[in-house]
């Protein structure tokens, strides 16, 4: 018996390329969700692995670091015209500026805040509003 299925669904998550991102694109799409795969990096893989369970697979290469409403629902709108009811948001793109604080410019600290906590609020806010 299969407990966790989602046969029907979509998924898109972002920095799907590699890590954790790819990781869970291709768990999902073992659960049967169809995936809408997104990161800055090169796709075909995942597509590819994604396609061999036997689900769809739509990918978008794109520079989440600067996103703005604007282009979040530029996405979202992407998203649900490659599938009808995207149901599933994976906020995983992300990154990390390693260094002592003292280093740490304030457009190190921008950079981080932006990928890390603006894009996941603007594309989570456009999912419901697109």
């Amino acid at each position: 018996m299969d407990l966790f299925r989602l046969d029907g669904n979509a998924a898109l998550v972002t920095g799907a390329s590699r890590g954790l991102g790819h990781a869970l694109a291709i768990a999902l799409a073992e659960a049967g969700a169809d995936i809408l795969a997104v990161d800055i990096g090169e796709l075909d893989h995942v597509a590819k692995e994604v396609l061999a369970r036997g689900v769809h697979c739509a990918t978008r290469t794109a520079d989440l670091s600067n996103l703005t409403p604007d282009t979040a629902a530029e996405l979202i709108s992407w998203a649900k015209a490659e599938f009808p009811h995207p149901t599933i948001l994976v906020n995983n793109a992300g990154i990390i500026r390693r260094g002592p604080a003292i280093e740490t410019t304030p457009s190190d600290w921008s950079a981080v805040l932006d990928l890390n906590l603006t894009t996941p609020f603007l594309l989570s806010s456009s999912q419901e509003r697109v």
